[in-house]
């Protein structure tokens, strides 16, 4: 099983808006990871080629802070959606990201 720290690579960033989830895309998340070279770059690809509403509700969650009832209100589904869209998209990253762990 691919070791679930992987995530905790991730930092909050705590001045980007939940509303423009876009920006960290623009921005290349530069300024929310600590880690730079190789794992950086396969850390934002990985990030970025997930479904658009699991990269949403992953950016909200993992950088913002925010609870579930935030996120779904940001992307205007119920409570219960969004656990399924981080399950999800948080599976999909540990596998993929299982390497660099």
């Amino acid at each position: 099983m691919a070791d679930k720290n992987i995530l905790h690579m991730v930092t909050p960033l705590k001045h980007m808006s939940p509303f423009d989830v876009n920006m960290a895309i623009d921005a290349g998340y530069d300024a929310v990871f600590p880690y730079t070279d190789v794992k950086l770059e396969e850390i934002r690809q990985a990030i970025a080629e997930l479904p658009e509403r699991q990269r949403a509700a992953v950016i909200m969650h993992k950088y913002e802070e925010l609870e579930y009832t935030q996120i779904a209100g940001a992307l205007g589904c119920s409570p219960q959606t969004v656990k399924s869209l981080l399950f999800r998209a948080y599976t999909a990253l540990r596998v993929r990201l299982a390497h660099l762990a």
